[in-house]
């Protein structure tokens, strides 16, 4: 179930163009943040971003803005494998 579209404009507001991952992709030498914010940088109209949920929905997430995270896509990949 995807967020509705003001709290993604919330969440990408406050992401800053940045993605919000703190999370460590552990084997990946080309996404090491230990625990810090990843440095990918994006435009809202261009692409390369993803308003993830931080708990699933099928965990009993919700789509609150507390609940939603804008993430490159190479994070996305990491946490949601194709």
């Amino acid at each position: 179930m995807p967020f509705p579209e003001d709290v993604i404009e919330q969440a990408f507001k406050r992401s800053g163009g940045r993605c919000e991952c703190s999370r460590d992709h552990e084997g990946d030498v080309n996404a090491p943040h230990l625990d810090e914010r990843c440095p990918r940088t994006f435009s809202k109209e261009f692409g390369g971003w993803v308003a993830h949920h931080k708990v699933s929905i099928i965990e009993g997430g919700d789509n609150s803005l507390d609940n939603c995270e804008i993430i490159c896509e190479g994070c996305h990949k990491h946490i949601d494998p194709i």
